[in-house]
Protein backbone atom coordinates (compact mmCIF):
# COMPACT_ATOMS: atom_id res chain seq x y z
CA UNK A 1 0.00 0.00 0.00
CA UNK A 2 1.50 3.42 -1.18
CA UNK A 3 -0.24 6.82 0.42
CA UNK A 4 0.63 10.19 -1.08
CA UNK A 5 0.81 13.18 0.88
CA UNK A 6 0.07 16.78 -0.54
CA UNK A 7 0.27 19.68 2.17
CA UNK A 8 -0.22 22.95 2.12
CA UNK A 9 2.28 24.60 3.67
CA UNK A 10 5.75 23.61 3.46
CA UNK A 11 9.03 23.85 5.30
CA UNK A 12 11.48 23.85 2.51
CA UNK A 13 13.15 20.72 3.55
CA UNK A 14 13.83 17.80 1.45
CA UNK A 15 11.22 14.82 1.78
CA UNK A 16 11.13 12.34 4.02
CA UNK A 17 9.79 9.01 2.21
CA UNK A 18 9.23 7.22 5.70
CA UNK A 19 7.56 10.45 8.15
CA UNK A 20 4.09 10.82 7.60
CA UNK A 21 4.22 13.93 10.14
CA UNK A 22 7.45 16.37 9.84
CA UNK A 23 7.13 19.39 12.11
CA UNK A 24 4.58 22.26 12.56
CA UNK A 25 4.60 22.49 9.31
CA UNK A 26 5.45 20.37 6.52
CA UNK A 27 7.94 18.74 3.91
CA UNK A 28 7.01 18.85 0.41
CA UNK A 29 4.69 16.92 -1.18
CA UNK A 30 5.68 13.00 -0.93
CA UNK A 31 4.68 9.62 -1.68
CA UNK A 32 5.39 6.86 1.88
CA UNK A 33 5.50 3.26 0.82
CA UNK A 34 4.66 1.97 4.28
CA UNK A 35 2.45 -0.82 5.15
CA UNK A 36 -0.98 0.02 5.99
CA UNK A 37 -0.40 -1.05 9.58
CA UNK A 38 2.70 1.23 10.07
CA UNK A 39 1.37 3.67 8.70
CA UNK A 40 -1.28 3.85 11.27
CA UNK A 41 1.27 3.06 13.97
CA UNK A 42 1.34 -0.53 15.14
CA UNK A 43 4.16 -2.63 15.00
CA UNK A 44 4.38 -3.28 11.76
CA UNK A 45 8.26 -2.76 10.43
CA UNK A 46 8.60 0.89 9.56
CA UNK A 47 5.88 1.75 12.10
CA UNK A 48 8.81 3.89 14.23
CA UNK A 49 9.95 5.75 11.19
CA UNK A 50 6.36 7.01 10.12
CA UNK A 51 5.76 7.94 13.92
CA UNK A 52 8.91 9.61 14.39
CA UNK A 53 8.60 13.35 14.21
CA UNK A 54 8.34 16.03 16.51
CA UNK A 55 4.07 16.15 16.81
CA UNK A 56 3.99 12.74 16.77
CA UNK A 57 3.70 10.98 20.83
CA UNK A 58 3.09 8.61 22.72
CA UNK A 59 0.25 9.09 25.49
CA UNK A 60 0.38 7.31 28.80
CA UNK A 61 -1.98 4.80 29.24
CA UNK A 62 -3.54 5.15 26.02
CA UNK A 63 -0.84 2.81 23.68
CA UNK A 64 1.60 3.88 21.34
CA UNK A 65 -0.86 5.05 18.49
CA UNK A 66 -1.78 8.40 19.26
CA UNK A 67 -1.19 10.67 16.55
CA UNK A 68 -1.57 14.72 16.94
CA UNK A 69 -1.29 17.25 14.21
CA UNK A 70 -1.13 20.31 16.13
CA UNK A 71 -1.21 23.71 14.25
CA UNK A 72 -0.87 25.81 17.47
CA UNK A 73 -4.29 25.28 18.41
CA UNK A 74 -5.67 26.40 21.64
CA UNK A 75 -7.31 23.48 23.16
CA UNK A 76 -11.31 24.27 23.95
CA UNK A 77 -12.04 21.44 25.90
CA UNK A 78 -8.38 20.94 27.39
CA UNK A 79 -10.19 17.76 29.31
CA UNK A 80 -11.29 16.25 26.07
CA UNK A 81 -7.76 16.85 23.77
CA UNK A 82 -6.30 14.76 26.69
CA UNK A 83 -8.47 11.98 26.24
CA UNK A 84 -7.40 11.44 22.74
CA UNK A 85 -6.50 7.81 22.18
CA UNK A 86 -5.57 7.51 18.20
CA UNK A 87 -5.12 10.55 16.26
CA UNK A 88 -6.04 14.54 17.02
CA UNK A 89 -6.30 17.03 14.68
CA UNK A 90 -5.90 21.16 15.99
CA UNK A 91 -5.62 24.49 14.49
CA UNK A 92 -6.94 28.23 15.01
CA UNK A 93 -8.78 29.74 12.38
CA UNK A 94 -7.96 33.55 11.59
CA UNK A 95 -8.60 33.25 7.73
CA UNK A 96 -10.42 36.75 7.02
CA UNK A 97 -11.32 36.41 3.85
CA UNK A 98 -12.53 39.08 1.77
CA UNK A 99 -15.76 40.73 0.66
CA UNK A 100 -16.86 37.75 -1.26
CA UNK A 101 -19.17 35.56 0.69
CA UNK A 102 -17.17 32.23 1.70
CA UNK A 103 -13.24 33.38 0.76
CA UNK A 104 -13.03 33.04 4.77
CA UNK A 105 -14.18 29.71 4.99
CA UNK A 106 -11.75 27.03 6.69
CA UNK A 107 -12.28 23.33 7.51
CA UNK A 108 -10.33 21.18 10.06
CA UNK A 109 -10.86 18.25 7.96
CA UNK A 110 -12.36 17.84 4.43
CA UNK A 111 -13.40 14.48 3.13
CA UNK A 112 -14.95 13.80 -0.20
CA UNK A 113 -16.33 11.18 -1.77
CA UNK A 114 -18.20 10.71 -4.73
CA UNK A 115 -19.86 8.04 -6.80
CA UNK A 116 -18.86 9.57 -10.51
CA UNK A 117 -20.55 7.29 -12.82
CA UNK A 118 -23.67 4.82 -12.57
CA UNK A 119 -22.50 1.95 -11.56
CA UNK A 120 -24.95 -0.86 -13.21
CA UNK A 121 -25.35 -2.21 -9.00
CA UNK A 122 -27.63 -5.33 -8.88
CA UNK A 123 -28.41 -4.58 -5.43
CA UNK A 124 -28.80 -2.05 -3.22
CA UNK A 125 -25.85 -0.26 -1.59
CA UNK A 126 -24.91 2.34 0.93
CA UNK A 127 -21.69 4.63 0.18
CA UNK A 128 -20.55 6.88 2.80
CA UNK A 129 -17.73 9.74 3.20
CA UNK A 130 -17.15 8.42 7.07
CA UNK A 131 -18.30 5.48 9.29
CA UNK A 132 -18.49 5.38 12.56
CA UNK A 133 -19.74 2.66 14.71
CA UNK A 134 -19.13 2.50 18.82
CA UNK A 135 -20.64 -0.17 20.82
CA UNK A 136 -20.60 -0.72 24.29
CA UNK A 137 -20.98 -4.37 26.62
CA UNK A 138 -21.25 -1.90 29.70
CA UNK A 139 -24.26 -2.21 31.55
CA UNK A 140 -25.65 1.27 33.40
CA UNK A 141 -26.24 -0.29 36.52
CA UNK A 142 -25.48 2.57 38.85
CA UNK A 143 -24.01 5.20 36.53
CA UNK A 144 -24.83 6.60 33.04
CA UNK A 145 -22.27 5.18 30.88
CA UNK A 146 -22.63 6.24 27.76
CA UNK A 147 -21.35 5.40 23.82
CA UNK A 148 -21.63 7.13 21.18
CA UNK A 149 -20.74 7.25 17.34
CA UNK A 150 -20.64 10.79 16.81
CA UNK A 151 -20.01 13.71 19.26
CA UNK A 152 -20.49 16.67 17.45
CA UNK A 153 -19.93 20.28 19.33
CA UNK A 154 -20.17 23.84 18.42
CA UNK A 155 -19.55 26.30 21.03
CA UNK A 156 -19.70 30.51 21.24
CA UNK A 157 -16.75 31.40 23.33
CA UNK A 158 -17.36 33.33 26.56
CA UNK A 159 -15.77 36.58 25.39
CA UNK A 160 -18.34 36.60 21.90
CA UNK A 161 -21.48 38.12 22.25
CA UNK A 162 -23.17 38.03 18.97
CA UNK A 163 -21.42 34.46 18.03
CA UNK A 164 -23.21 31.97 16.11
CA UNK A 165 -22.85 27.86 16.24
CA UNK A 166 -24.01 25.01 15.04
CA UNK A 167 -23.85 21.04 17.00
CA UNK A 168 -24.53 19.46 13.47
CA UNK A 169 -25.20 20.42 10.38
CA UNK A 170 -26.35 17.78 7.69
CA UNK A 171 -27.47 18.87 3.86
CA UNK A 172 -29.22 16.70 1.51
CA UNK A 173 -29.02 18.47 -1.76
CA UNK A 174 -30.74 17.90 -5.32
CA UNK A 175 -28.58 19.94 -8.09
CA UNK A 176 -29.74 21.30 -10.57
CA UNK A 177 -31.05 18.95 -13.40
CA UNK A 178 -31.25 16.17 -10.94
CA UNK A 179 -33.75 14.77 -9.03
CA UNK A 180 -34.62 12.19 -6.56
CA UNK A 181 -35.51 11.23 -2.81
CA UNK A 182 -33.23 13.57 -0.59
CA UNK A 183 -32.95 13.69 3.30
CA UNK A 184 -30.87 16.78 5.59
CA UNK A 185 -30.74 13.88 8.20
CA UNK A 186 -32.03 10.28 9.12
CA UNK A 187 -32.03 9.07 12.54
CA UNK A 188 -32.58 5.41 12.64
CA UNK A 189 -33.53 3.42 15.94
CA UNK A 190 -32.82 -0.30 15.20
CA UNK A 191 -35.05 -2.26 18.45
CA UNK A 192 -34.53 -5.92 18.77
CA UNK A 193 -34.44 -5.27 22.99
CA UNK A 194 -38.00 -4.63 24.28
CA UNK A 195 -40.93 -3.05 23.74
CA UNK A 196 -41.48 -0.21 25.87
CA UNK A 197 -43.69 2.42 25.31
CA UNK A 198 -43.19 4.41 28.93
CA UNK A 199 -40.77 7.34 29.05
CA UNK A 200 -38.12 8.11 31.05
CA UNK A 201 -37.16 4.59 31.87
CA UNK A 202 -33.88 2.76 31.88
CA UNK A 203 -35.27 0.56 28.51
CA UNK A 204 -36.88 3.51 26.46
CA UNK A 205 -35.63 4.40 23.16
CA UNK A 206 -36.14 8.12 21.19
CA UNK A 207 -35.73 8.54 17.67
CA UNK A 208 -34.82 12.11 18.83
CA UNK A 209 -33.96 13.40 22.49
CA UNK A 210 -33.58 17.14 22.19
CA UNK A 211 -31.88 18.74 25.74
CA UNK A 212 -32.19 22.14 27.14
CA UNK A 213 -29.46 22.98 29.44
CA UNK A 214 -27.23 25.69 30.95
CA UNK A 215 -28.58 28.40 33.03
CA UNK A 216 -30.87 29.84 30.76
CA UNK A 217 -34.22 28.61 28.74
CA UNK A 218 -33.80 27.76 25.00
CA UNK A 219 -35.94 29.91 22.68
CA UNK A 220 -37.53 26.62 20.81
CA UNK A 221 -36.78 22.62 20.78
CA UNK A 222 -37.23 23.32 16.69
CA UNK A 223 -37.60 25.64 14.53
CA UNK A 224 -38.33 25.34 10.61
CA UNK A 225 -37.13 27.98 8.69
CA UNK A 226 -36.50 28.87 4.55
CA UNK A 227 -33.25 29.92 3.69
CA UNK A 228 -33.09 33.72 2.88
CA UNK A 229 -33.07 33.69 -1.26
CA UNK A 230 -34.67 30.74 -1.50
CA UNK A 231 -38.24 29.82 -3.45
CA UNK A 232 -38.99 26.89 -1.78
CA UNK A 233 -40.75 26.13 1.65
CA UNK A 234 -42.24 22.78 3.17
CA UNK A 235 -45.39 21.17 1.99
CA UNK A 236 -45.79 19.70 5.49
CA UNK A 237 -44.27 20.64 8.71
CA UNK A 238 -44.18 17.44 10.34
CA UNK A 239 -45.63 14.69 8.55
CA UNK A 240 -46.45 10.99 9.41
CA UNK A 241 -48.41 8.49 8.18
CA UNK A 242 -50.64 7.35 11.33
CA UNK A 243 -50.13 3.75 10.28
CA UNK A 244 -46.80 4.07 11.66
CA UNK A 245 -48.02 4.23 14.86
CA UNK A 246 -48.83 1.67 17.28
CA UNK A 247 -52.51 1.07 18.85
CA UNK A 248 -53.14 4.19 21.27
CA UNK A 249 -50.23 5.63 20.14
CA UNK A 250 -50.38 9.23 20.12
CA UNK A 251 -48.48 11.66 17.45
CA UNK A 252 -48.45 14.41 19.87
CA UNK A 253 -48.47 14.20 23.45
CA UNK A 254 -47.67 16.93 26.05
CA UNK A 255 -48.34 14.34 29.31
CA UNK A 256 -51.53 14.68 31.18
CA UNK A 257 -52.43 18.31 29.48
CA UNK A 258 -52.12 17.35 25.35
CA UNK A 259 -52.60 15.00 23.41
CA UNK A 260 -53.35 13.84 19.37
CA UNK A 261 -53.96 10.03 18.36
CA UNK A 262 -53.71 8.18 15.50
CA UNK A 263 -57.23 9.43 14.14
CA UNK A 264 -55.99 13.38 14.68
CA UNK A 265 -58.77 13.18 18.03
CA UNK A 266 -57.35 16.09 20.48
CA UNK A 267 -57.16 16.24 23.86
CA UNK A 268 -56.55 19.36 25.65
CA UNK A 269 -56.53 19.60 29.53
CA UNK A 270 -56.57 16.01 29.17
CA UNK A 271 -56.41 12.79 27.00
CA UNK A 272 -58.01 11.89 24.17
CA UNK A 273 -62.35 10.92 25.18
CA UNK A 274 -63.38 7.88 23.39
CA UNK A 275 -66.29 8.62 20.62
CA UNK A 276 -64.77 12.51 20.72
CA UNK A 277 -63.00 14.36 17.94
CA UNK A 278 -61.88 17.09 20.70
CA UNK A 279 -61.96 16.94 24.25
CA UNK A 280 -61.47 20.12 26.34
CA UNK A 281 -60.66 19.89 29.96
CA UNK A 282 -60.72 23.18 32.20
CA UNK A 283 -58.96 21.88 35.65
CA UNK A 284 -59.13 24.84 37.95
CA UNK A 285 -60.28 26.06 41.54
CA UNK A 286 -63.02 27.82 40.91
CA UNK A 287 -66.37 26.00 42.30
CA UNK A 288 -68.65 29.48 42.72
CA UNK A 289 -68.28 30.98 38.95
CA UNK A 290 -68.54 29.59 35.70
CA UNK A 291 -65.16 28.78 33.91
CA UNK A 292 -64.85 28.90 30.07
CA UNK A 293 -62.81 25.69 28.83
CA UNK A 294 -62.86 27.49 25.25
CA UNK A 295 -62.68 30.80 23.76
CA UNK A 296 -63.45 32.05 20.07
CA UNK A 297 -62.68 35.48 19.09
CA UNK A 298 -62.83 37.25 15.71
CA UNK A 299 -61.13 39.83 14.41
CA UNK A 300 -61.39 41.99 11.37
CA UNK A 301 -58.79 44.01 9.31
CA UNK A 302 -61.63 46.26 8.59
CA UNK A 303 -63.92 48.78 10.91
CA UNK A 304 -65.86 46.88 13.15
CA UNK A 305 -69.82 47.42 12.79
CA UNK A 306 -73.45 46.23 13.56
CA UNK A 307 -74.16 42.60 12.26
CA UNK A 308 -70.23 41.78 12.76
CA UNK A 309 -70.36 38.76 14.73
CA UNK A 310 -68.68 35.06 15.68
CA UNK A 311 -70.14 32.06 15.62
CA UNK A 312 -70.16 28.21 15.98
CA UNK A 313 -71.27 26.20 12.61
CA UNK A 314 -72.24 22.61 12.66
CA UNK A 315 -71.97 20.25 9.38
CA UNK A 316 -72.44 16.77 8.83
CA UNK A 317 -72.62 13.96 6.03
CA UNK A 318 -75.67 14.19 4.61
CA UNK A 319 -75.15 12.05 1.91
CA UNK A 320 -71.93 10.26 0.45
CA UNK A 321 -69.52 12.94 0.05
CA UNK A 322 -72.01 15.42 0.65
CA UNK A 323 -71.17 17.45 4.25
CA UNK A 324 -73.45 20.56 4.85
CA UNK A 325 -73.55 23.04 7.36
CA UNK A 326 -77.13 22.00 9.76
CA UNK A 327 -77.13 24.49 12.09
CA UNK A 328 -74.90 27.42 13.98
CA UNK A 329 -74.81 29.44 17.06
CA UNK A 330 -73.74 33.04 16.51
CA UNK A 331 -73.12 36.05 18.87
CA UNK A 332 -73.88 39.30 16.94
CA UNK A 333 -73.54 42.64 17.31
CA UNK A 334 -76.83 45.11 17.53
CA UNK A 335 -74.97 47.77 19.01
CA UNK A 336 -71.20 49.09 19.05
CA UNK A 337 -71.46 52.13 21.21
CA UNK A 338 -68.33 52.62 23.44
CA UNK A 339 -69.43 51.35 26.85
CA UNK A 340 -72.66 50.31 25.87
CA UNK A 341 -72.26 47.89 23.26
CA UNK A 342 -75.41 44.93 22.86
CA UNK A 343 -75.08 41.37 21.18
CA UNK A 344 -77.52 38.93 20.82
CA UNK A 345 -77.20 35.23 19.80
CA UNK A 346 -78.63 33.84 17.08
CA UNK A 347 -79.69 29.98 16.12
CA UNK A 348 -79.92 28.73 13.19
CA UNK A 349 -80.77 25.45 11.83
CA UNK A 350 -81.45 23.57 8.16
CA UNK A 351 -84.78 24.26 6.85
CA UNK A 352 -85.24 23.90 2.76
CA UNK A 353 -81.79 22.32 2.20
CA UNK A 354 -80.34 25.83 3.67
CA UNK A 355 -79.51 27.40 7.23
CA UNK A 356 -82.18 29.90 8.63
CA UNK A 357 -82.28 31.92 11.87
CA UNK A 358 -84.68 29.50 14.51
CA UNK A 359 -84.10 32.13 17.63
CA UNK A 360 -82.53 34.97 18.69
CA UNK A 361 -81.65 36.09 22.40
CA UNK A 362 -81.20 39.52 22.63
CA UNK A 363 -81.22 41.42 25.90
CA UNK A 364 -84.65 42.95 25.54
CA UNK A 365 -86.41 39.73 24.17
CA UNK A 366 -86.35 36.45 22.77
CA UNK A 367 -87.55 35.40 19.31
CA UNK A 368 -88.32 32.43 17.45
CA UNK A 369 -89.38 31.55 14.12
CA UNK A 370 -91.12 28.43 15.48
CA UNK A 371 -93.14 27.16 18.70
CA UNK A 372 -92.62 28.26 21.89
CA UNK A 373 -92.92 24.72 24.64
CA UNK A 374 -93.10 25.12 27.91
CA UNK A 375 -93.02 21.05 29.67
CA UNK A 376 -92.60 22.21 33.41
CA UNK A 377 -93.78 23.82 36.35
CA UNK A 378 -91.20 25.21 38.51
CA UNK A 379 -92.88 27.32 40.98
CA UNK A 380 -92.11 30.90 38.99
CA UNK A 381 -89.31 33.56 39.67
CA UNK A 382 -89.85 36.88 41.23
CA UNK A 383 -89.98 39.73 38.34
CA UNK A 384 -91.01 37.39 35.66
CA UNK A 385 -93.71 35.94 33.98
CA UNK A 386 -93.59 31.90 33.52
CA UNK A 387 -95.64 29.31 31.42
CA UNK A 388 -96.27 26.55 32.48
CA UNK A 389 -97.46 22.70 31.34
CA UNK A 390 -99.95 22.94 33.85
CA UNK A 391 -103.68 23.01 32.96
CA UNK A 392 -107.62 21.87 33.78
CA UNK A 393 -109.54 20.85 31.34
CA UNK A 394 -112.28 19.10 33.52
CA UNK A 395 -115.96 19.42 33.18
CA UNK A 396 -116.51 23.27 34.38
CA UNK A 397 -119.03 24.63 37.10
CA UNK A 398 -121.84 26.92 36.57
CA UNK A 399 -120.02 30.09 37.43
CA UNK A 400 -120.64 33.18 34.94
CA UNK A 401 -118.13 35.60 33.58
CA UNK A 402 -118.08 37.72 30.51
CA UNK A 403 -115.76 37.51 27.78
CA UNK A 404 -116.75 38.63 24.05
CA UNK A 405 -115.83 36.19 21.22
CA UNK A 406 -115.18 37.07 17.24
CA UNK A 407 -118.52 35.02 16.76
CA UNK A 408 -121.76 35.88 18.16
CA UNK A 409 -121.77 32.27 20.22
CA UNK A 410 -122.07 31.39 23.91
CA UNK A 411 -119.28 29.26 25.25
CA UNK A 412 -118.14 27.90 28.34
CA UNK A 413 -114.41 27.85 28.84
CA UNK A 414 -112.85 24.21 28.03
CA UNK A 415 -110.50 24.54 31.39
CA UNK A 416 -108.01 26.39 32.47
CA UNK A 417 -103.54 26.96 31.67
CA UNK A 418 -101.47 28.25 34.82
CA UNK A 419 -99.12 30.66 34.33
CA UNK A 420 -97.04 32.94 37.20
CA UNK A 421 -96.55 36.26 37.67
CA UNK A 422 -93.47 36.25 39.64
CA UNK A 423 -94.28 33.04 41.94
CA UNK A 424 -98.00 33.96 42.37
CA UNK A 425 -100.29 31.27 40.26
CA UNK A 426 -102.68 32.85 37.68
CA UNK A 427 -105.31 30.18 35.58
CA UNK A 428 -106.07 31.98 32.46
CA UNK A 429 -109.51 30.06 31.00
CA UNK A 430 -109.02 28.47 27.70
CA UNK A 431 -111.35 27.63 24.85
CA UNK A 432 -110.97 25.29 21.88
CA UNK A 433 -113.05 28.32 19.65
CA UNK A 434 -113.56 31.83 19.34
CA UNK A 435 -115.51 32.24 16.38
CA UNK A 436 -118.57 31.13 15.05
Amino acid sequence: MTVTITHKDVTGLAANPNAIIDGEKWDKAHTITQGAAGIIGATAAGASDVLSSTNARTQAGFGTDLITHDLGVTAIDAASWADATNYRVGTDFAEAGSATPGSANEFGIVVHANVSAATSAGAAYEKAAALFIAQSSDPSTSFDLDIVGVDARGYIASDNALGRAWGLYGEGRVISGGDGLAYGGELYVHNDGTDQSAVDTTTSKYGLHIVSAGAQPVTSGIKLSIMSGSGGGFHNGFYMDPGNLEANGSFLKLNGVFQVDANGHAGIGSGVFAGNALNVVLNDAINTAVSYPVRFEHSTSGTPTVGMGVGVVAAMELQADDVKNVGSLAWVAGDLTNDAEAFYAVIQGMTGGSLSTVAAFAPEAFKSTGELRSGGDGGGEASYITLTNASDLTANSTGVGTILFKGASNRDSSGFIKMYIGTTAYYVPAFSAITG
